[in-house]
């Protein structure tokens, strides 16, 4: 899931506080969030948006 940063930023802190997703890109624009069986299944690291 591709979350825009701005008026979306609520949304990243609730899916960071999720243990379903897990955010493998972040940077100024948006943050890239995965489901957290598929990050851990094709071994993707965690990053803090």
């Amino acid at each position: 899931m591709l979350v825009e940063r701005g008026i979306l930023s609520r949304v990243i802190d609730v899916l960071v506080r999720d243990p379903r997703w897990r955010c493998v890109h972040a940077d100024a624009v948006a943050a890239v969030f995965v489901a957290t069986f598929f990050a851990e299944s094709h071994q993707l690291a965690a990053v803090t948006p």
